[in-house]
């Protein structure tokens, strides 16, 4: 006997034919069982009369569809998309298949053929994000988005793309800009520090993840423990300033300082092609005159005439609070290596062996050395060029070359206590007249 394929369906519905067969219930009271017409009840009960439990089963199971695609068509669907539509989507491919070969197929249908052949991966579905307008902040001062834009602002005047560092006010859409080759730590604190001189510090900064200003770092035990997060240099610098940052998610979400790169690289590009800049310090230079007029054009009057800028404090420091700032270790002998310099502490007793010592290095290349309560002395001293060539990294292939010509040349040099001897019949020791072999060898006598 064979295996007969039913549906659930199918299945919940055969006991009940089965007792009308067998005239247990009236056809009425199945086809109310079931939730199906009386003509249709009456069908499927002549059909399990006729062909048993198969009776119930639907008559097109096993048979190959009408609407299928012939393989004439499979084949030369399956051709086109590898020769002329290798790299295209389903939904372009089916548009195309239409357009230029007369093959019409959904675009469904095409999908299931390119992932059957291998020509198509499926993709995770994702969330389409929806940038909602948002409204400009009361104040000037209250907000500040800023970014960094490579591109080739002098054209084929200078050969290098630098960045153009640009902060514009949320509120009136105020721009502060300058050039440099990078987008870099020591960049953005020179930009910002002019930004401060210009303005003042303002409340919150927004700004994108990049690594400059928002670590990937994962937070240290020590800082786990102390509830701290690991911070770059530039939140370090806001933290001291009392600046909030603000990390945008999307480009969108910072979309006016996007849209200000926009204008810039056209606008501005052309501005300076006028008057034939071709270097990076008249670039600056040109900035001088170019934003006064370009704020005075485009700039907004804010919602609240109150300013949000904060003028610096009297012991605002501007050369060591933009510095960066890096942990060392005071060694056995009192000094510091710092990026292959060796500083010597003039007075020992203000630091301990193994004490931690902060490095802060202004913009300007400048460096101060600090404890937590004190500032430390030092002096440069030129020992440690010797000990850097000594332990001078080698590659893996280098490496292992070296320790086998070591190990060849210990094994050639070394000789033993006992090459010049040999045992005698009497067991004392005398000198052996010759030694031929430089490995250390016990010979017996007999």
């Amino acid at each position: 006997m064979g295996h007969i394929k039913m549906s659930q369906k199918e299945i919940k519905r055969l006991p009940v034919i089965m007792k009308v067969v067998n005239n247990e219930i009236s056809q009425k009271e199945a086809s109310e069982r079931l939730k199906i017409s009386y003509r249709q009840l009456k069908r499927q009960v002549k059909r399990v009369r006729e062909n048993g439990a198969e009776g119930v089963c639907h008559r097109n199971r096993g048979k190959p569809s009408s609407r299928k695609m012939s393989e004439e068509t499979y084949k030369k669907i399956v051709g086109l998309c590898e020769r002329d539509y290798a790299d295209f989507g389903p939904t372009l491919a089916q548009e195309k298949l239409l357009e230029r070969d007369q093959i019409k197929i959904s675009r469904e249908s095409l999908r299931h053929l390119l992932l059957k052949e291998g020509l198509w991966k499926r993709r995770k579905a994702r969330n389409k994000t929806l940038h909602v307008w948002r409204q400009r902040r009361a104040c000037e001062g209250e907000l500040i988005q800023m970014d960094g834009s490579h591109h080739r602002w002098l054209e084929d005047r200078l050969d290098q793309e630098f960045c153009l560092m640009a902060y514009i006010d949320d509120a009136t859409s105020t721009v502060y800009a300058r050039f440099y080759e990078y987008e870099g730590i020591y960049p953005v604190f020179d930009s910002f520090k002019r930004l401060v001189q210009h303005y003042g510090r303002p409340e919150r900064v927004y700004t994108d993840r990049h690594s400059t200003y928002k670590t990937t770092k994962k937070a240290t035990i020590e800082d786990e423990l102390e509830g701290r997060d690991s911070l770059t240099q530039f939140q370090r610098v806001m933290k001291l300033l009392e600046v909030e940052v603000i990390f945008a998610q999307t480009p969108q979400a910072k979309g006016r300082v996007e849209r200000l790169f926009q204008t810039l690289q056209d606008r501005l590009v052309k501005e300076m092609r006028l008057v034939k800049i071709s270097s990076i310090a008249g670039a600056n230079q040109f900035l001088e005159t170019f934003l006064p007029n370009y704020n005075k054009k485009f700039t907004v009057p804010a919602r609240d005439v109150k300013s949000r800028w904060r003028p610096t404090e009297e012991a605002f420091d501007e050369t060591w609070i933009f510095s960066v700032r890096e942990e060392r270790t005071v060694l056995k002998n009192y000094t510091i290596q710092f990026r292959n310099r060796l500083f010597q502490i003039k007075d020992p007793y203000l630091a301990l062996q193994g004490q931690k010592v902060e490095i802060l290095q202004s913009i300007e290349g400048e460096l101060r050395f600090t404890t937590k309560h004190k500032r430390l002395e030092v002096e440069e001293i030129s020992e440690l060029e010797p000990m850097l060539k000594k332990n001078k990294k080698q590659s893996m292939a280098t490496s292992s070359a070296n320790l086998s010509k070591f190990i060849r040349e210990e094994e050639n040099s070394k000789k033993s206590w006992m090459d010049e001897v040999h045992f005698e019949e009497n067991l004392t020791l005398q000198p052996s007249p010759t030694v031929e072999s430089q490995s250390k060898e016990l010979v017996l006598a007999s």
